[in-house]
């Protein structure tokens, strides 16, 4: 078998493209096929974890590791256990994406993490929003659905579980204090961005593991898309 690596490395120059050497891609997958990760861009990185939260495995199976999560929190939940179950093995840089990565809007996002981390060794998010404590502090939703044509078939309900404490400003309150009000705008919209391990472990392994707690009320919580708007505040980078 053809070897994920070796279909990427085709058209790619030999010399490392990015700035870190040790890279790990972790993928929030629930029924994507994966076919996306063929592509160059994301050579030489062949260090990838995918936790699998569907009910199949019909995706490309030439990945180093596959490990299997109950259906909760979407990819924040993902996100958040992988930093868990990995907080003393971490690799230096870690890139976050969905399997619905190759969306359109989402793959934009993708292409500009990739390009950013030809440069930095800290953190790549695709968008910095400076309104983001200004107009989305009141953001709330009561509904919302998958709009990957793979995972509508499988999960076509809308409905979301509410957080506890909303709208967004009362759960940032809650976990960050709005005596950082306006401090972090770098957003992680779509659940894709990179960040260096030393950021993450700047919080504690419990700090982490009581974050998660709120994600696991459901398959599809509100508080998934709080995260969105708060990645930069979860790992204090201004």
């Amino acid at each position: 078998m053809t070897s994920s690596c070796s279909l990427r490395k085709q058209g790619v120059p030999e010399e490392r493209q990015y700035k870190s050497k040790n890279i790990e891609i972790v993928i929030a997958r629930y029924n994507e096929d994966l076919n996306w990760l063929e592509n160059p861009i994301f050579y030489p990185i062949d260090n990838i974890t995918v936790y699998n939260k569907g009910q199949n495995d019909n995706f490309m199976k030439n990945i180093r590791r596959t490990i299997d999560l109950p259906n909760l929190g979407r990819e924040s939940h993902t996100y958040l256990t992988h930093i868990i179950r990995n907080y003393d093995s971490l690799a230096d840089m870690t890139i976050f994406l969905p399997g619905s990565a190759e969306t359109p809007h989402k793959w934009s996002k993708v292409q500009t993490i990739m390009e950013m981390l030809k440069e930095t060794e800290e953190h790549a998010f695709p968008e910095i929003n400076a309104d983001i404590y200004g107009e989305e502090l009141d953001f709330h939703l009561d509904a919302w659905g998958c709009n990957h044509t793979m995972n509508q078939e499988m999960h076509p309900s809308t409905e979301l579980t509410p957080s506890k404490y909303r709208p967004f400003r009362e759960w940032y309150a809650h976990y960050f204090g709005m005596h950082t009000y306006g401090t972090y705008t770098k957003c992680g919209y779509t659940g894709v961005f990179a960040i260096n391990k030393k950021h993450i472990l700047k919080r504690p392994k419990s700090y982490y593991m009581n974050l998660i707690q709120d994600l696991e009320v459901s398959s599809n919580p509100e508080v998934g898309h709080y995260f969105e708007r708060a990645w930069s505040a979860v790992f204090d980078i201004i």
